[in-house]
């Protein structure tokens, strides 16, 4: 009878070791955000500018480096890890940095958030996957008066875990969230960033655009309006 039970319970464990072993440990992918005090990216940042006040169309272009730099951390009342980022803006490689403006961020088990002049986004949510929607706006004020900008706001995934080639970098690993995505006949919103695995957000495109001519449908020519690119010129490893 005592060895019937031994024999019972060495099955059991073995089965339960068999069942702990066989499940894969799930990555959530945390790194598409890596976080780390001295961690920095340039981009190249490309807008324009359009303007209409009959007769008269301006267009202005504006091209500027812009690096990012976490400078410090911090931890907030709920016990979270904030991170300082640090802008720094110059015309071109022959100019010095000029401090820009300071942001935060934070990362948690579920998301990666970032405050941008005072508004906070929820940017990631993880492990991605293709098509997954939220509320990345969710701690932002609402979408009224000073940030009617924020109406319609709809993030998502749209490619994961596919490789891209940006400003001659090849990265083997990127995803794209996409926040807004709206186009009418005299209006036109779109907002994408592209995270590359191991090294952060290494490019941006963000326009919000409108015109008059509702017969012509041909976004290259607005009335009023911006369209903002960002590429990744150099990272830190």
């Amino acid at each position: 009878m005592r060895s019937l039970y031994i024999l019972l319970v060495g099955a059991v464990f073995l089965q339960g070791c068999k069942k702990v072993n066989s499940d894969p440990e799930l990555d959530f992918r945390y790194d598409y955000v890596p976080l780390r005090v001295g961690h920095e990216i340039v981009y190249q940042v490309d807008s324009i500018i359009y303007n209409y006040v009959q007769p008269v169309q301006r267009i202005d272009t504006i091209s500027y480096e812009w690096k990012e730099v976490i400078t410090d951390t911090f931890v907030d009342y709920q016990g979270n890890v904030n991170y300082r980022l640090e802008y720094f803006r110059r015309n071109n490689q022959s100019d010095n940095w000029r401090p820009d403006r300071v942001w935060f961020c934070t990362k948690t088990a579920e998301n990666f958030q970032r405050v941008e002049d005072d508004v906070r986004y929820i940017k990631l949510i993880f492990p991605p996957a293709l098509a997954e929607t939220w509320n990345g706006n969710a701690y932002a004020p609402p979408d009224t008066g000073a940030f009617s900008f924020l109406s319609g706001f709809n993030y998502k995934y749209i490619d994961v875990g596919n490789p891209a080639f940006i400003s001659g970098f090849n990265f083997e690993e990127t995803v794209v969230m996409q926040f807004v995505n709206e186009e009418n006949l005299i209006s036109k919103r779109l907002g994408r960033e592209t995270y590359a695995y191991g090294v952060g957000m290494v490019a941006k495109e963000w326009e919000v655009l409108s015109k008059q001519r509702t017969t012509d449908n041909d976004w290259q020519r607005p009335e009023n309006g911006f369209r903002i690119r960002m590429r990744v010129k150099s990272y830190t490893p």
